[in-house]
């Protein structure tokens, strides 16, 4: 699930990742994800998965659900 990659991920910065609604927590991802270069891999998220970042002032990583096109 995302909540567990993501607190993989985690051990490698120093700001926070935050999932704003609880229900991304559950969201399937898997796979082999080089370490080297973390934010790259975040970036990413919103690719392969239905979700948007915001950057609070803070350096926090804040992952919400993306918005369906209307």
């Amino acid at each position: 699930p995302l909540l567990d990659a993501l607190l993989q991920i985690q051990g490698y910065r120093e700001t926070a990742i935050v999932l704003d609604a609880p229900s991304l927590a559950t969201m399937p991802i898997s796979g082999v994800f080089d370490t080297s270069n973390v934010e790259a891999l975040i970036a990413l998220l919103p690719r392969i998965l239905p979700v948007r970042l915001t950057t609070d002032a803070d350096g926090t990583t804040r992952l919400q659900r993306a918005q369906d096109k209307k």
